[in-house]
């Protein structure tokens, strides 16, 4: 079983990603989730995954709020799915 965390779960790739885990229950699991400022569209997400963490990146902390998901210490992968220089510093703190 993988756990996962999907920085950027409401876009395509993070709902693509989020559609693949729910074909595979026995081999992913969705432990994390962020949204920019879909407010809405994560709390889809999270009713559909109501074990993951999730966070919202935008206003004052949202930086910091991706790399505390992105190092989450049951996290074995983490798909960075959000747009420019944003995803940068979670994606090299997750490493």
């Amino acid at each position: 079983m993988r756990n996962v965390v999907i920085l950027g779960a409401t876009g395509s790739i993070g709902r693509s990603a989020r559609a693949v885990a729910k074909e595979m229950p026995g081999q992913m699991r969705i432990v994390g989730m962020s949204a920019h400022e879909n407010v809405d569209g994560l709390e889809d997400a999270s009713r559909e995954f109501p074990e993951a963490r999730t966070v919202i990146s935008s206003g004052d902390g949202g930086a910091e709020r991706l790399v505390d998901l992105a190092t989450m210490p049951e996290a074995d992968l983490v798909l960075v799915a959000i747009v420019g220089t944003a995803g940068l510093a979670p994606a090299l703190a997750a490493i």
